[in-house]
């Protein structure tokens, strides 16, 4: 009996290895687009605190930490900066501007 248990953690072991091992043949893309455009900042204080507190989700200036390149973190990482960008991206200020202008006078 305790044999067959040995047997099956062993096999179910040999698969998460296999399994983690193909994850990893996922690629994901860690790019930074070019900078396009960035908001007129009113201090040099101001672009550092968004640097330091937005920076690698909100923009093409993302710093990928080391765990970016193992899978399934890499996934979640690069969800997450994709979202963070589609909302709101540092470096391509004036994308969303029209989008969300609306004319007064309409």
């Amino acid at each position: 009996m305790k044999r067959r248990w040995t047997k099956i953690l062993a096999v179910d072991a040999l698969l998460m290895i296999v399994t983690f091992g193909a994850i990893q043949l996922i690629p994901v893309p860690r790019d930074n687009p070019p900078v396009r455009r960035e908001p007129v900042w009113n201090s040099a204080e101001t672009r550092t605190l968004a640097v330091d507190a937005c920076f690698d989700c909100h923009s093409s200036e993302t710093e990928w930490p080391w765990y970016t390149g193992i899978a399934p973190f890499s996934w979640v990482v690069w969800y997450d900066v994709t979202e963070g960008r589609e909302a709101l991206d540092f470096s391509d200020w004036d994308r969303h501007v029209d989008d969300d202008f609306v004319d007064p006078e309409d």
